[in-house]
């Protein structure tokens, strides 16, 4: 089952991986067959992992032996209900997209993009150390930065940027730091209070003032 695990982030990265490197050459039918269908994966492996999976850390590798970081994910009822979040409605975000986005050009690229994020969101609620988890946190702000940028051609969008992605990503890791956060790599089993404390931090970055960006981002110019 461990195995089958690693389909949970690693689906979503493999759609956004083959829409970076293949995605022009393919058709919008492609597309959608393989981003839509790496996410539904997703999506299965976690409802399969969350029956029957037992608690447990993941560990795949050291990432900065200095400060004990680890490639690794932290698999327990919590860590499923999230996964499941992420992927179910990531895939009715990706099914509803793929009608919205059809008359589209670059669907490839809003389709990596999306992908992009769901691995993301992923390696962020399922990493073991925070390390790894604040390298999911500003991977969701890469992900939002493409997202609201899409239309880059656009004034709204184009303008809109800095300040969503700004709110999203250098704020909340700033007064994560300036809280006194201790080692980056405490896993969360160790310190649950810790693993609070930086997930009210960064949530800031998702209230009002981002929304408003971002809802400015997304005003396609009628010109």
């Amino acid at each position: 089952m461990v195995n089958a695990f690693l389909l949970i982030p690693g689906a979503p990265l493999f759609g956004a991986l083959l829409m970076l490197f293949l995605g022009r050459r393919l058709p919008k039918s492609a597309v959608s067959f393989i981003c839509v269908g790496s996410v539904l994966v997703s999506f299965a492996v976690s409802v399969t992992a969350l029956a029957s999976m037992p608690p447990q850390d993941i560990l795949l590798g050291s990432w900065l032996p200095s400060i004990g970081a680890e490639w690794g994910f932290h698999w327990d009822a919590l860590a499923g209900v999230m996964a499941l979040v992420v992927t179910g409605i990531g895939s009715l975000i990706h099914i509803y997209s793929v009608g919205y986005m059809k008359d589209e050009g670059g669907y490839y690229r809003f389709f990596g993009y999306l992908n992009f994020f769901i691995f993301a969101m992923l390696l962020l609620v399922l990493a073991n150390n925070y390390v790894l988890l604040f390298a999911g946190w500003e991977g969701v702000g890469l992900a939002s930065y493409l997202l609201i940028g899409f239309w880059f051609r656009t004034w709204n969008a184009a303008g809109a940027l800095p300040r969503p992605v700004r709110e999203s990503t250098m704020e909340p890791t700033a007064a994560a730091r300036s809280a006194g956060i201790g080692s980056w790599s405490s896993p969360f089993k160790r310190s649950p209070a810790m693993a609070v404390i930086v997930s009210g931090l960064m949530s800031a970055g998702l209230q009002w003032p981002r929304q408003a960006g971002s809802g400015r981002s997304f005003r396609r110019s009628s010109g």
